[in-house]
């Protein structure tokens, strides 16, 4: 009963697709506007799907999440800041600046002069890296030496340390040139940094000197004992700074700044005029650049081609931190009233048969390939029959 439906159905749909019907352009004229109809349908809905508000990551304080690593996170609340090692939370870190991660190491930076806390899987331990007024900012731990990078209130420099030995492998060392704040550091491999940042011109005011964005490539000399400072990319064009440097899975590493971002490759650097806030790579290898409060877009960096995909709503908040969190894209922020807000974002999830972009896809696609099927079958069918066109 239904396959004789069915059978006297398309029969039907065939009339009005034969090439001796009179109804012919009429049937043409509504498959044509059924493409531009499906057409706008499909790009209505291009939208970036998986959008959620809250995170998988919070901790149910509304407190503010500053810095993730594997298995740490800090977080500011109205008291002050506090680490949380897994499940446990370290409370006597108020004024902490930053924590690291390795295989072996555990490090916090408390906001104290000179000294950072050490876990080696024995607990927790004072270690003092220097005896001058500064303090601890953001550290890159590795086997054998790891980068600390250090700040006296008004600029930043560096210092090689071996926390596996507690050994100081260098003395301070400072950019030759512009003073330099350094937003974040990562090992390009045994002895070998990219820290980025901003440097500060000294023109203007004094008090709020202009920035550019800054990359430095860091070499510790084992043989000297000493660091060796190169600046790698400097952007005098616009005022801006470097916020996040992160390696990518081909061995490539991305600095994204709030002016402009460039891809360090092996072979080649390329440059992206496109400003963000907070950089994540994806598990597919792309690259998103999330900008700033009332943004309707984001942009995707897929293969060294930027692309920008729309948001469906403005983003509510400005974000401040990003990491993935099973597979999805995480974002920490705060909005203009000063509350912690945070998204999860399934960057797959508009490629799926459940969204409304896959939706659409799946009708178009069917409801084409069933109209060209059956003037596929009305041609053979004349054919056979011997019909002349």
């Amino acid at each position: 009963m239904h396959l004789y439906c069915l059978v006297g159905t398309m029969g039907g749909w065939r009339k009005w697709l034969e090439e001796e019907s009179e109804y012919q352009w009429l049937s043409f004229a509504g498959f044509a506007i059924f493409v531009i109809l499906g057409s706008i349908y499909i790009n209505a809905s291009s939208d970036l799907a998986g959008v959620n508000s809250g995170t998988l990551h919070e901790n149910g304080t509304g407190d503010r999440l500053l810095e993730v690593t594997n298995s740490m996170s800090l977080w500011e609340s109205d008291t002050g800041r506090y680490v949380l090692d897994g499940s446990e939370k370290i409370e006597n870190y108020q004024f902490s600046s930053c924590i690291s991660e390795s295989a072996t190491i555990k490090l916090i930076c408390p906001g104290t002069n000179g000294i950072v806390y050490v876990e080696k899987g024995n607990g927790w331990s004072e270690v003092n890296v220097t005896n001058t007024n500064h303090f601890a900012t953001h550290a890159s731990m590795g086997g054998g030496s790891s980068l600390v990078v250090l700040s006296n209130g008004i600029e930043s420099s560096f210092l090689a340390y071996d926390f596996e030995t507690n050994t100081k492998l260098s003395n301070i060392a400072e950019y030759d040139g512009e003073s330099v704040i350094i937003n974040s550091v990562m090992s390009k491999g045994e002895n070998r940094w990219l820290a980025g940042g901003k440097i500060l011109l000294s023109i203007g005011n004094e008090a709020n000197p202009p920035s550019r964005e800054a990359v430095f490539d860091i070499i510790y000399n084992t043989q000297n004992q000493l660091l060796i400072i190169n600046p790698l990319h400097i952007d005098y064009s616009n005022d801006g700074e470097i916020h996040s440097i992160i390696a990518l899975e081909d061995g490539a590493f991305f600095a994204a700044g709030t002016n402009k971002a460039i891809m360090f490759g092996a072979d080649e650097h390329i440059k992206f005029e496109h400003s963000s806030r907070v950089v994540i790579e994806d598990l597919n290898g792309d690259i998103w650049l999330y900008g700033t409060t009332g943004d309707d877009f984001v942009v995707r960096i897929s293969e060294g081609e930027a692309y920008v995909e729309s948001l469906s709503e403005p983003l509510r908040f400005l974000p401040e931190i990003g990491f993935l969190d099973d597979g999805k894209i995480v974002l920490h922020g705060v909005s203009d009233d000063g509350s912690h807000e945070a998204l999860n974002i399934d960057v797959d999830a508009r490629g799926s048969l459940t969204s409304l972009r896959g939706i659409f896809d799946f009708m178009f696609i069917i409801s084409s390939l069933l109209v060209i099927g059956l003037m596929t079958w009305n041609v053979g069918d004349a054919i056979s029959k011997g019909e002349i066109f």
